[in-house]
């Protein structure tokens, strides 16, 4: 199986905002995969569903994914390798959205038991597993025996809206984003985590390379407060800045981006 153009048709669903259509292209693409007998593929597209589905909130695919992916990773026998860690990060990442805290916290530490053994200490990698760490320590609080919720407001029983402003006026932009970026790798994707207050509307823009603002996404939130996960394909560039624009009450809980090799190869997750 052609990897590389699977990449290439996958991000071009994306750019013409086809996104409605990507369920079926993955799972059509993974069986085609299995038929052939081709780990290798399975794996680079287990790794895009799991991250997908758990950007539109399907959890339960994206456990799916992960599982299909650690035992394919087995039968790779890549168990304990560099891949296997930024897999295992991907992993823990679909599994903190879905709310298995647990089973989130003890992937990460996995994944950097494997990172201190075969990688330096100032490595991106590292960078980015302490980066969700720290969004899971964020979250919750860890006691080496159970997770306890950091804030009841994050909790199932979220608080009323009552006296909450909802007609106030916001404007959020960022610094350059991919300054950082490893020359051999692009941002095929981010994901905008945000937490609506209240009934919210925001408007994304995003400048490339210092150039004009141009609209990426858009939402519109009802009544009580939701997380949402708000992901779009930005065009190639060298940096890039972001513009949160709105009427409400909307928090930025995180940017997630999703990497890419410049020559195909496997997306990883990072925060």
């Amino acid at each position: 199986m052609d990897v590389e153009k699977f990449l290439n048709s996958l991000d071009n669903l994306f750019e013409k905002k086809k996104i409605n259509e990507v369920p079926a292209f993955l799972e059509e693409n993974y069986n085609e995969a299995v038929r052939e007998n081709d780990l290798s593929a399975q794996f680079t597209i287990l790794n895009e569903m799991m991250g997908f589905f758990r950007d539109i909130s399907e959890y339960e695919k994206s456990i799916k994914a992960c599982h299909q992916c650690i035992d394919v990773m087995q039968k790779m026998g890549i168990q304990g390798s560099v891949h296997y860690a930024t897999s295992l990060q991907n992993i823990a990442n679909a599994h903190r959205a879905a709310g298995l805290l647990k089973e989130a916290l003890q992937y990460y530490m996995e994944a950097f038991r494997i990172y201190e053994r075969n990688i330096d200490s100032n490595d991106y990698r590292f960078a980015s597993l302490h980066n969700n760490i720290a969004l899971l320590y964020q979250l919750y609080l860890w006691d080496g025996q159970a997770l306890w919720a950091a804030d009841p407001s994050r909790e199932a029983d979220w608080q009323a809206t009552d006296g909450v402003e909802e007609k106030l006026n916001f404007e959020l932009t960022t610094g350059d984003i991919g300054l950082d970026g490893a020359e051999d790798r692009y941002l095929s994707r981010l994901t905008l985590r945000l937490d609506a207050e209240c009934s919210s509307t925001v408007e994304v823009a995003a400048s490339y390379d210092g150039g004009p603002w141009e609209t990426v996404a858009s939402l519109t939130a009802q009544d009580k407060r939701r997380s949402f996960d708000l992901p779009f394909v930005p065009r190639r560039h060298g940096t890039l800045r972001l513009r949160l624009k709105g009427r409400g009450q909307i928090t930025l809980r995180s940017i997630a981006k999703t990497m890419a090799a410049a020559k195909g190869g496997i997306a990883g997750g990072e925060v």
